[in-house]
């Protein structure tokens, strides 16, 4: 089960960096480096991620890709959730990051 997720997290990952990239450290931005090696990455991680959502696999395995998804999906509605409650929280939380 914790495969799946981490799969996720270098999914997200590969998706998001180009789009950081391009926002926050634009002078910096290099096709090659942002654009072709995340895309390289999303195609490999589909790989792995395509087997585990297969159909016809034996019970619990089945059902272990749409939790992993449905806890990928409760997390980010928590997350804009706590961002509409508190504005501030999400530079915060990314300066704390960045920082250390």
């Amino acid at each position: 089960m914790g495969t799946i997720l981490i799969l996720f997290v270098y999914l997200a990952a590969n998706v998001a960096l180009p789009f950081y990239y391009r926002k926050y450290r634009p002078a910096e931005f290099n096709i090659v480096k942002h654009v072709v090696l995340p895309a390289l990455g999303v195609a490999a991680i589909a790989v792995p991620i395509y087997y585990l959502f297969k159909p016809g696999q034996a019970d619990p395995y089945n059902w272990f890709p749409w939790v992993g998804l449905g806890l990928i999906v409760v997390s980010i509605l928590y997350s804009i959730w706590l961002v509409r409650r508190d504005p501030g929280l999400g530079d915060r939380v990314g300066s704390i990051v960045a920082d250390e």
